[in-house]
């Protein structure tokens, strides 16, 4: 009976960081999203529908790659969900208001790190 390998911590910060980036994502989908129905129309950003539609996609694509993080499965996959949470961050820069560079930044950082800490121990993962 072979002893099993020691396995690495650092899928799963990456996988926590993955899904606390998509969480960020969420509550902001949601927030711009509930924002535009609520608030006047002279008073809504002409950009806050897609900016919440494009946060609640990038909270699917983002726990989908957490969670396959978590699991040590897909590598390629879990990476391209996490990335896509790049761009999120980023349109929160271009088109948020302000909430979206308090939470944009974040989002940026914790993806960043978390795909930085999978693929550092990308021999951990299962096809």
């Amino acid at each position: 009976m072979q002893p099993s390998p020691k396995r690495n911590k650092l899928p799963l910060i990456a996988g926590i960081f993955a899904i606390i980036a998509a969480c960020i994502c969420a509550f902001l989908g949601i927030s711009f999203t509930v924002g535009v129905v609520r608030t006047p129309s002279y008073l809504v950003d002409p950009y806050s529908a897609e900016v919440g539609i494009f946060g609640l996609i990038g909270f699917a694509f983002g726990l989908i790659g957490g969670i396959l993080t978590l699991k040590r499965r897909m590598f390629y996959l879990a990476i391209i969900g996490v990335a896509l949470l790049i761009p999120e961050g980023v349109v929160l820069h271009i088109f948020g208001t302000a909430a979206g560079w308090v939470f944009g930044t974040p989002v940026i950082l914790l993806a960043v790190l978390s795909i930085f800490f999978a693929a550092s121990s990308r021999k951990e993962f299962t096809s």
